[in-house]
């Protein structure tokens, strides 16, 4: 049977008997299928912003943008144990017994996305130039990712409904960029031309979800959530290695044939901080020509970043208990670890 050719008959899907695979009940294949009634994803944006200039250099604004994403690409497993319902076999079994995992793409997803963006800009106040933003937001969805996972229980599409994987509640960028007057003394070559720079970035954490230790519900889908039985943030240790982020204590399978009941990115991880600082030295050689010396210093209170921490119920707890990796690699990106570097660059 080739993707696409599943018939749909009054929400049942029907399959192709001539095509066979060398498939039995006991050695079940899966089945990729696309909705006969898929259609397009859309989505749409909409915007409100205020503008507000203040004296000559000093410009404000506030606005709320949001958006809505409908028809999404999302993939449901057709043939999961409906263990909502008490059913014992796979819905097509007594039909197609050769058939295990039947994946199916549908157009059912939705998001949603409100944001309160805040933004200021400085322009040329003696010298000052600095730009600061402020995001608050929420994105929520079913799926994040198109084949990214399967819903935890495929009969109740909705049931993952919940934040989005990439969902930060509160974002601040800043920049900022100071020309240093020159002095009226010394050689100009060493007294003008010299520039300040600093970039700030703060976020708070991105959500995550607390998987159970295994296949409880016994759909074999690999997604099941555990079930919170108690305070998750009792005995929070604050953000340092080895420190517990989660309560271990408080989340635990669900019974066995049944879902867990936490949301879908129910938790967030840590936040992330970086303050970056850089010194410039222009000198200018000819009327078209100027030599740049760069000494830049990335996170420059070596905050340590964090990514989420790992989420599974098991044994000690230690897949989630204990913060993740640094959210980045050293020296290369986002949550590196404080360094600098000389740079020498010719503008003309």
């Amino acid at each position: 049977m080739q993707p696409g050719k599943t018939t749909i008959v009054g929400g049942q899907a029907i399959f192709p008997s001539a095509i066979s695979y060398p498939c039995s009940s006991s050695n079940p294949c899966g089945v990729f299928s696309v909705d006969r009634n898929f259609r397009t994803p859309y989505n749409q944006n909409y915007s409100l912003n205020i503008e507000h200039t203040i004296g000559a250099n000093v410009i404000a604004q506030l606005g709320y943008v949001g958006s809505e994403g409908r028809r999404l690409l999302s993939l449901l497993d057709l043939n999961q144990l409906n263990v909502s319902a008490g059913a014992s076999s796979l819905p097509y079994a007594s039909s197609y017994p050769q058939y295990g995992n039947i994946n199916q793409i549908e157009s059912i997803g939705t998001s949603n996305y409100n944001s309160l963006q805040a933004q200021l800009r400085v322009m040329h106040w003696h010298g000052l130039m600095t730009q600061a933003a402020y995001t608050w937001s929420h994105n929520l969805d079913q799926v994040t990712a198109y084949r990214g996972s399967l819903p935890q229980d495929n009969f109740n599409f909705k049931g993952d409904y919940g934040n989005s994987d990439f969902d930060t509640r509160n974002t601040f960028t800043a920049l900022m960029s100071y020309e240093v007057p020159g002095a009226a003394w010394g050689p100009k070559e060493l007294t003008h031309g010299w520039q300040l720079n600093s970039l700030l970035s703060f976020h708070g954490g991105q959500p995550f979800t607390v998987h159970a230790s295994g296949d409880i519900s016994g759909t074999n889908e690999g997604n099941d959530r555990a079930v919170q039985i108690g305070n998750p943030q009792a005995g929070y240790q604050g953000q340092k290695p080895g420190a517990s982020w989660l309560n271990p204590a408080a989340f635990t399978d669900p019974v066995s044939g049944h879902f867990g009941t936490t949301r879908r990115n129910g938790y967030y991880g840590p936040g992330y901080s970086d303050v970056d600082f850089s010194v410039f030295k222009n000198t200018k050689v000819k009327e078209l020509m100027t030599i740049q010396f760069r000494a830049e210093m990335f996170n420059l209170f070596n905050r340590i970043n964090y990514a989420p921490p790992s989420s599974t119920v098991g044994g000690s707890f230690s897949l989630y208990d204990t913060i993740g990796d640094y959210n980045g690699a050293p020296g290369i990106g986002a949550g590196e670890p404080f360094n600098t570097q000389f740079g020498l660059k010719i503008l003309f």
